[in-house]
C-alpha cells in the first residue's frame, strides 16, 4: 500500500514540476522531411494590339502589371477603363468625406487635456491605395491614347484635355487628403506638446503645493506655540519660568517665515537680535547692582532691582522703536525683547565667586521677573480677539499658494467638406474619350480558347486545378517550457513541380519548377500530454515563416526563364508525437499578395502569390533529445 502511494505521489510530482525537474522527451533537435500539394493561381496573356507605334498595349500591360483585374477592363478599350476610373474617383471622394468626418473630431475648444487623446486614422491607407490605382488608370488611359493612329488634331487635343482633367481631379483630391492628414498631424503634435507642458506644470504645481502645505503647517504650529506661551505667561503671571521656551518657540516661528531668510527683513531680524543682546547687563554690572541693593526689607530690595531692569527695558524699547505702552509693537520688536530677557536671566545665573550672596541674586531675578510680568500684562491686551494677528501674522498673510496650471486645450479645425463636394461635379463633367479603338483579338501562341489578351487559368475560383507538388527537408529545434506549451524553430529547403492545364494547351510553355528555402517558428500546444511521457502526444501548432522562392519556367524550345520572390507565410495544423517520432499535418499560405511575371517574347506567364495559395502538407521528423 505504501509502495503504491509513493509511486502515485512520484508520478504526480513529476507531472506537476515537469519540465523543471523531469526531462521532457519532446525537447531537442529534429530532422525530417515533408510532402505537400499547393493550390497555384496562374494566368497567361499575350501582348496583341491593332494599334501601331511604340505606345502599344505591351506598354499598357507593364503599366497595369500591379492590377491584373484592370487588364480585362483594358481589353475592352478606353471607355470601359474610363468608366472604372470614374467609379474609383467617386469612391475616393466618398473616402475623403468619411475621412473629413473623422478629422472633424480634432475641432475642440477649451476642453480639458485629461479627456483628450491622439487621433488615429486607421483607414487612410485605403485612400492612398485608391489614389495609386487611379494614377495607374490615368497612365494606362494616356498610353492607349498615345498608341492611337488618330490624325484629327481636334480629337487628339480633346483626349489630352480629358487626361489633364483627370490628373487635375486626382491632384485636387490628393491635396485635400494631404490637408486632412496635416490637420490631424498638427492636432496630434499640438496636443502632445500641450500635454507635455501641462504635465511639467502640474508636477511643479504639486511640488509647490506640497511645499506650501508643509510651510503653512510648520509656521502655524510655531505660531500656535508662541501665542500659547504669551497667553499663558500673561494669564498666570508665571514670571521667568517660561522665558527659555518662549524664546525657542519664537526662534522657530521667525525661521519658519521665508521672508526673514534673506534681504532687508533678514537684516532687520539681526538688528533686533543685536539690540536685545546689547542691552544685557553682564556679570560685572550685576555684581555692582547687588552691592547697591541696600533696602531695609525684601520688598524694597526687589523694587530697587526691578527699577534697575526697568531702565534697561525702557532703553531697549527705544532702540526697537516701540512705545512704553507697546505702541507700534511688531514681531521683531517682540523678538528683541524676548532675546534680552532670555540672555539676561542666563547672565544672572552666571553670578558667583567671592562676595556672592544667593539672596541678593534672587532679588535680581525677582526684579527682572517684575519687568517681564509688566510686559505680559500689557501684551495681554494685544492678544484678545484677532488683534494679535497684527503683531504675529497668520500663515495666510505670509504664504501664497501656487496657481494651478490651466489644462484647457483648443484647436481650430478647417472643414474641407465643401471643397470635397465641389470636386465631385467637376469630375462628372469630364467627357468620354473618342478615337481610341478597343483591343482586338488576334491569333497568338496561346490556344485560342485562352483568349488573346488575358486569360486566368483555373484561378482561385477553381480550387486546386493547378497543383504545385512540393517536397522538402526540415531541421530545427523543439522545446516545451510547460506540460502543454512549447515552441519550435526550423529551417527547410525544398523542390516544387507544378502541374497545370496551361502546359497541355500552350504550344509555348512546357513546365514550371521551383525551389524554396524557408525559416520560421511555431508555437506548440499539446492538448493531450500523457503524465508518464510514454504515450502519444497530440496538439496544435501555429506560426510564421519567411520564404525565398525561385520559379523556373521552361518552354518547349527548352529555354528557361526564372524569377524569385520573398514572402511571409502563416502556418497551422495538428502535431502528433510518439517517442522521438513527430508527425505534422498542416496548411500554409502567403500573407503578402505578389505577382511574378515570367515573360517569353510577347507572352506573359503570371504566378499569383495570394491567400488562396493553400499548401496542404504532411511531415515526419525524428527528434534527438537534449
Amino acid at each position: 500500500m505504501n509502495l503504491r502511494l509513493r509511486k502515485t505521489l512520484s508520478i504526480g510530482l513529476c507531472v506537476t514540476l515537469s519540465p523543471l525537474i523531469c526531462k521532457d522527451i519532446r525537447n531537442g533537435f529534429f530532422i525530417g522531411g515533408g510532402f505537400g500539394a499547393k493550390n497555384e493561381v496562374l494566368s497567361s496573356y499575350q501582348d496583341v494590339s491593332t494599334l501601331s507605334g511604340v505606345g502599344s498595349y505591351a506598354t499598357l500591360s507593364n503599366i497595369l502589371s500591379k492590377y491584373p483585374d484592370l487588364l480585362s477592363v483594358a481589353k475592352s478599350g478606353a471607355i470601359p477603363l474610363q468608366e472604372t476610373l470614374n467609379k474609383d474617383l467617386q469612391a475616393l471622394v466618398k473616402g475623403l468625406e468619411a475621412l473629413n468626418n473623422e478629422v472633424a473630431k480634432v475641432g475642440v475648444s477649451n476642453q480639458s487635456l485629461k479627456g483628450l487623446s491622439q487621433l488615429d486614422l486607421p483607414n487612410t491607407s485605403n485612400n492612398q491605395e485608391l489614389e495609386a490605382k487611379i494614377e495607374t488608370e490615368i497612365q494606362a488611359l494616356q498610353s492607349m491614347i498615345n498608341a492611337t493612329t488618330e490624325k484629327d488634331t481636334s480629337v487628339v487635343q480633346a483626349n489630352q484635355e480629358i487626361i489633364q482633367k483627370y490628373q487635375q481631379a486626382l491632384n485636387t483630391l490628393k491635396g485635400l487628403g494631404n490637408s486632412l492628414l496635416n490637420e490631424v498631424n498638427d492636432y496630434n503634435k499640438n496636443l502632445s506638446s500641450d500635454k507635455m507642458v501641462y504635465q511639467k506644470a502640474e508636477a511643479t504645481y504639486k511640488n509647490g503645493m506640497n511645499a506650501y502645505n508643509s510651510n503653512v503647517s510648520t509656521y502655524t504650529n510655531a505660531r500656535d506655540n508662541v501665542l500659547g506661551d504669551f497667553k499663558e505667561a500673561a494669564k498666570q503671571n508665571a514670571g521667568m519660568a517660561g522665558v527659555t521656551k518662549t524664546y525657542n518657540d519664537m526662534y522657530k516661528l521667525i525661521n519658519a517665515d521665508p521672508h526673514y531668510k534673506s534681504g532687508k527683513q533678514r537684516i532687520d531680524y539681526q538688528i533686533a537680535t543685536n539690540d536685545g543682546i546689547d542691552r544685557v547687563a553682564d556679570a560685572k554690572a550685576l555684581n555692582q547692582v547687588i552691592g547697591e541693593v541696600k533696602g531695609i526689607n525684601e520688598e524694597q530690595n526687589r523694587a530697587q532691582a526691578g527699577e534697575y531692569f526697568s531702565k534697561i527695558f525702557d532703553g531697549l524699547l527705544s532702540d526697537l522703536h516701540v512705545g512704553k505702552k507697546l505702541e507700534n509693537l511688531t514681531l521683531l520688536g517682540l523678538w528683541g525683547l524676548e532675546t534680552w530677557f532670555e540672555r539676561q536671566i542666563k547672565e544672572i545665573d552666571k553670578l558667583g565667586g567671592p562676595g556672592y550672596f544667593p539672596l541678593n541674586v534672587n532679588y535680581l531675578k525677582q526684579g527682572l521677573s517684575d519687568v517681564y510680568s509688566t510686559l505680559f500684562n500689557t501684551t495681554q491686551q494685544l492678544f484678545t480677539g484677532n488683534a494679535y494677528a497684527e503683531v504675529i501674522p497668520t500663515a495666510n498673510s505670509i504664504f501664497t499658494p501656487p496657481t494651478a496650471p490651466d489644462d484647457k486645450f483648443s484647436f481650430s479645425y478647417q472643414d474641407y467638406s465643401d471643397q470635397i463636394k465641389n470636386a465631385d461635379p467637376k469630375m462628372a463633367n469630364i467627357q468620354v474619350t473618342t478615337g481610341v479603338p478597343a483591343q482586338q483579338s488576334a491569333p497568338s501562341a496561346v490556344h485560342a480558347s485562352l483568349g488573346s489578351f488575358v486569360d486566368t487559368i483555373n484561378g482561385a475560383s477553381k480550387f486546386y486545378s493547378n497543383v504545385g507538388y512540393n517536397a522538402n527537408v526540415i531541421t530545427g529545434y523543439q522545446h516545451f517550457f510547460s506540460r502543454r506549451l512549447g515552441f519550435s524553430l526550423q529551417a527547410s529547403a525544398g523542390y516544387e513541380w507544378v502541374q497545370s492545364p496551361l502546359f497541355q494547351k500552350s504550344p509555348l510553355f512546357n513546365r514550371m519548377q521551383g525551389a524554396r528555402v524557408a525559416l520560421g517558428g511555431d508555437l506548440l500546444y499539446d492538448f493531450k500530454a500523457p503524465a508518464t511521457q510514454s504515450g502519444l502526444y497530440c496538439g496544435l501548432f501555429a506560426g510564421l515563416f519567411g520564404t525565398n522562392s525561385h520559379y523556373f519556367l521552361t518552354t518547349k524550345a527548352l529555354q528557361t526563364y526564372w524569377k524569385y520572390s520573398f514572402n511571409v507565410h502563416w502556418n497551422a495544423g495538428l502535431r502528433f508525437q510518439l517517442g522521438s517520432n513527430i508527425v505534422k499535418l498542416g496548411v500554409s499560405s502567403p500573407l503578402i499578395p505578389r505577382v511574378i511575371n515570367l515573360q517569353a517574347g510577347s507572352t506573359h506567364f503570371l504566378v499569383h502569390e495570394t491567400f488562396h495559395n493553400f499548401n496542404l502538407y504532411a511531415s515526419y521528423a525524428v527528434l534527438f533529445g537534449d
